[in-house]
């Protein structure tokens, strides 16, 4: 069974450190590293790709609707939308509405909000996960890369090993939202992160919207 120590001593055998954790509460420079991350790298790579372990729905509660009869006025809706509604609390990422109706996110008074257009709308998102023993073996995979991963320069002081680590769990996340992205036909109201890279700018014809995927080369911890 996988569990928190398990990963941890991965990541560690995978910098080629020679001490291991028996206990999260342990101390040590290797626990305490491994505790300041892991939290950060679950975090990040649960909203890089729709895994299955962390999916889940929810129909929302409206905020506030907006009158377009009226001026616009400060609040917890932009002008552009007709409706405000209240995310889960769970929610760490949203992925589509049933509908696959446009929307976008945003905070007002320390809530954060759905806008969208919609009626009653009903969405499907990544909550956060802590029992280890539910993620998907893809997950555990990329949570050890990405763990490593921070803890290579400071065990090891190996620059080369840290991207190669780096770079693993990117692709272990890219095959992730080519798997998410297997489970429907419809065409993507977005260009993807690698066509962009190349400079284009035209916009794919597009029948479904997906709020796009946290970039997980851009994660700051």
């Amino acid at each position: 069974m996988t569990d928190k120590v398990t990963i941890w001593n991965l990541a560690l055998s995978a910098v080629g450190s020679r001490a291991l954790i028996s206990d999260p509460l342990e101390k040590g420079r290797e626990a305490d590293l491994c505790r300041l991350f892991y939290p950060r790298a679950v975090s990040a790579l649960l909203k890089s790709a729709s895994w299955p372990c962390a999916n889940a729905w929810a129909r929302l509660a409206v905020v506030a609707e907006r009158n377009f009869n009226i001026a616009w006025v400060p609040g917890p809706l932009s002008p552009e939308w007709r409706f405000a509604y209240g995310a889960p609390s769970d929610m760490l990422a949203p992925r589509y509405l049933q509908s696959y109706a446009r929307f976008d996110v945003g905070n007002y008074n320390e809530q954060t909000l759905i806008f969208t257009q919609e009626v009653t709308p009903i969405l499907r998102y990544t909550k956060m996960v802590e029992r280890e023993e539910t993620f998907d073996e893809a997950l555990v995979s990329s949570v050890v890369a990405l763990l490593a991963s921070k803890l290579c320069l400071p065990l090891t002081g190996k620059d080369t090993r840290t991207r190669a680590l780096r770079e693993e769990t990117t692709e272990i996340v890219l095959l992730a939202r080519t798997e998410m992205a297997n489970e429907s036909e419809s065409e993507v109201d977005a260009l993807p992160s690698w066509l962009q890279a190349r400079g284009l700018a035209m916009s794919p014809r597009a029948t479904h919207y997906f709020y796009p995927y946290f970039d997980i080369n851009q994660a700051s911890f």
